[in-house]
């Protein structure tokens, strides 16, 4: 009876035209950089090529987060293997089968498992904050409003120091960057977002780190200042003014723009060095002074007549201002148009 089982047991084996199986022998520690990791990265594969290169390639889930350490289990290796259809057995297995087998010209298809578990590292990268500040302010600034009087100084503060990441290639940007270019358009005011940073890999990896910044937008304006200040009574001359940019807490509507609305007035008050040219503290510079004698052009209808006289109150140009007329004791309304020059209408 004992003969018959074992006679069948032979015969089995060589119907079965089996092939020669394989050891797969685990790795103690290893360190991936993907998202999803291979056999082949957490162990080496001995005996049957064909077999050892299927085995190689076999997906073996996600890998661990970045930083962190996953303990991957000679049993969940198995389960794998054994749901890919692979035969798995205990160390020793393989070669007693396969002693066996020989016997009839025939191998046995056995996967054979030496170690039991592999930690699996996921590589990180570490990602200053500065970098990420200086990628995200470019972006901010390539959606300002570019305007010749004013511009937007944009800072990024992170509540993070660095980043850890699966790879050495990523980017970073802001989620939903597209609302602060309307309220840029929309305000001349500074203000103050909380924003959300995503940082991800290049490589089209779906890992990525969420982190927290507060984005500071603040105008600057560019007016006309006094370069070194200027005395009371100055005449503001070309090289006493300059265009500087200058913070939202010292703009004010209405300053002047243009030099030549500046140039030749006189200061009715001392300027400070690099404060903002304000109509307020100049005048203009009286083209017609008190007591002065001055030229009359005397207008009546058609008729132009010249003459001369004196003026009793200084005046710039187009202010009227009462004059006596050469040989009259009679004042009369005239208008000042140029330097000691002034025009009477009879």
């Amino acid at each position: 009876m004992f003969k018959l089982l074992v006679g069948l047991w032979w015969t089995i084996l060589a119907s079965s035209a089996f092939a020669e199986g394989a050891k797969v022998h685990l790795f103690s520690t290893v360190r991936v950089a993907t998202e999803r990791y291979i056999l082949s990265q957490v162990s080496s594969c001995s005996g049957n090529e064909s077999i050892c290169h299927i085995l190689r390639s076999l997906d073996m889930g996600a890998a661990p987060q970045p930083g962190t350490v996953k303990n991957l289990r000679e049993s969940e290796i198995r389960q794998i293997l054994e749901e890919e259809g692979f035969q798995v057995g205990t160390p020793g297995t393989s070669q007693v089968i396969s002693q066996a087998a020989s016997q009839v010209s025939s191998k046995i298809e056995l996967i054979e498992i030496e170690g039991a578990s592999v930690n699996v590292e996921r590589v990180s990268f570490t990602i200053d904050s500065e970098l990420i500040k200086e990628i995200v302010e470019e972006q901010i600034r390539s959606l300002i409003p570019n305007t010749s009087g004013q511009r937007w100084l944009v800072s990024l503060g992170l509540n993070s120091r660095m980043v850890q990441l699966a790879s050495e290639d990523w980017t970073a940007k802001v989620i939903g960057i597209e609302q602060f270019q309307r309220e840029l358009s929309r305000t001349r005011s500074p203000f103050v977002r909380r924003v959300q940073i995503r940082v991800s890999p290049l490589s089209g990896e779906s890992s990525a780190s969420q982190i927290w910044g507060t984005l500071r937008f603040t105008p600057e304006f560019r007016l006309l200042t006094f370069v070194n200040g200027l005395e009371k009574g100055s005449v503001i001359m070309d090289s006493d003014i300059a265009e500087s940019w200058v913070g939202f807490a010292q703009y004010m509507d209405g300053a002047p723009r243009d030099a030549s609305n500046v140039i030749g007035k006189r200061m009715k008050v001392t300027a400070r060095p690099n404060s903002i040219v304000r109509f307020g503290v100049m005048e203009d510079l009286p083209l017609v002074n008190r007591g002065e004698e001055v030229q009359i052009k005397l207008l009546s209808g058609a008729i132009e007549m010249e003459s001369r006289g004196r003026s009793f109150q200084s005046g710039t140009l187009g202010q009227s201002v009462d004059v006596e007329i050469e040989g009259s004791k009679k004042k009369v309304r005239s208008k000042v148009v140029a330097q000691g020059k002034v025009e009477v209408s009879l």
